[in-house]
């Protein structure tokens, strides 16, 4: 009786030493995918000018996210069709297959869903138009890739 305790209390215990392996290995992986997705993502903000700055238009904040901070540059805004400004690709990386933006007010409530931004296809060191087909007056938008290419024509 004695051996068929100890061989049951053996087993049992190996059972919690699995149990708990399974665990303990479970932990480290969800700490390390949560570790890579939570890697921070390079954030650009560019405030807006116009190029008639006695207009008296007021232009939002810029928050560029993940690859669109590392690889465009926006300036020169006029509100012609939108919002259209100069966009400037220096080709650190290669361009993204689309770019979003939304729209946020002044409290930070968003008051658009994403919206595709209209751009030409540029070359390394190339400018072009931009323009954000805005759906309100909004002071921020934040601006987001997705796709790692190729560029897709935005029409």
């Amino acid at each position: 009786m004695g051996r068929i305790f100890t061989n049951c209390s053996i087993i049992i215990i190996r059972r919690m030493k699995m149990k708990y392996s399974f665990s303990f290995a479970l932990i480290i992986v969800l700490a390390a995918v949560t570790f890579v997705f939570s890697e921070d993502q390079p954030i650009k903000t560019i405030q807006l000018t116009g190029k008639n700055k006695e207009s008296g238009f007021t232009y939002p904040m810029l928050e560029l996210k993940g690859r669109v901070a590392e690889i465009f540059t926006f300036y020169n805004a006029e509100w012609i069709s939108g919002l259209t400004c100069h966009i400037k690709y220096n080709g650190k990386k290669p361009l993204p297959s689309n770019v979003f933006f939304s729209e946020y007010d002044e409290d930070g409530k968003q008051i658009s869903e994403r919206i595709r931004l209209i751009y030409p296809k540029l070359n390394s060191g190339e400018s072009g138009h931009a323009t954000f087909r805005v759906k309100g007056h909004a002071s921020k938008m934040v601006i987001w890739s997705e796709g790692d290419g190729p560029w897709e024509n935005p029409y």
